[in-house]
């Protein structure tokens, strides 16, 4: 498994990601292309085509040669590493893809700096099934309120969502959603709004 970087919005390889990334996410879950387009270039943004090994550049629109079998990406700050979004071609699940991908990413990236990644409550199948995946390598379910995140769409109005937090190789302490908190809310999705106020969640 390689990693391929995509840092400009005129990248070829940015119209499989994009097909990836539209198919695999629900609408309140990811920017819009232009949104996309102004933080691809930003440091701390990683934006990773998985692609099978094998050496050279990703095909280009039309050609043949290697296409992306997944997506990862990940803000890295000196505090934190936040992973956004992970997934895998709809051509290639099912087929350990996913393992690998987050294997590598493990071996090339994971250090000992907090790093936390968010999954949907883990009250249907396919959500524990995610939580299980992550479980397996290294991550760690945080329950109750510290684990809870109340997530505000990208769209301009705010729409929240629960999501629950996964921390790597230990839980969340106090200090650690503090961070969580600033990283995501103010540097990831720039929100200014006001703090959650909308009706009590059950926390899982």
């Amino acid at each position: 498994m390689e990693f391929y970087r995509i840092t400009r919005p005129d990248d070829p390889a940015l119209k499989d990601f994009w097909r990836m990334y539209e198919c695999s996410f629900p609408p309140e879950e990811r920017r819009s292309r232009e949104g996309q387009d102004n933080i691809i270039s930003d440091p701390a943004y990683h934006c990773l085509a998985a692609m099978p090994s094998g050496g050279g550049q990703p095909a280009s629109e039309g050609e043949n040669g290697r296409k992306p079998v997944g997506l990862f990406c990940f803000w890295m700050f000196p505090e934190i590493c936040y992973l956004e979004h992970l997934a895998v071609h709809p051509d290639h699940r099912s087929g350990g893809i996913g393992g690998r991908i987050l294997r590598t990413w493990l071996e090339r990236y994971g250090d000992a700096r907090l790093t936390v990644l968010e999954i949907d409550p883990p009250v249907t199948e396919i959500a524990r099934r995610r939580r299980g995946f992550y479980e397996r390598s290294g991550f760690v379910f945080n329950g109750g309120e510290r684990g809870l995140f109340m997530h505000p769409s990208f769209g301009r109005t705010p729409h929240y969502h629960p999501l629950c937090l996964m921390s790597l190789g230990r839980p969340m302490s106090e200090e650690d959603r503090r961070v969580f908190n600033d990283a995501v809310l103010r540097r990831v999705l720039k929100y200014a709004g006001p703090p959650y106020a909308g009706p009590a969640v059950q926390t899982f």
